[in-house]
């Protein structure tokens, strides 16, 4: 199941209208998110909220 974590959780935050992030695979290990951020007004509290929407979107798997 933990190939399949990362495009399960994508198609949520895309369904929900949350977030649109990518994921990429490591070879052989588990997907993981890449985000790129280039916006000198993000904040903390934007990278909490990033961290905490995957959590909430994956707590069921």
């Amino acid at each position: 199941m933990p190939l399949f974590v990362a495009p399960i959780v994508k198609e949520r935050m895309i369904k929900k209208g949350s977030m649109m992030v990518s994921y990429q695979p490591r070879g052989s290990q588990v997907n993981f998110f890449r985000m790129v951020v280039l916006n000198p007004q993000m904040t903390r509290e934007d990278l909490d909220f990033f961290l905490d929407e995957i959590e909430s979107l994956a707590s069921d798997l």
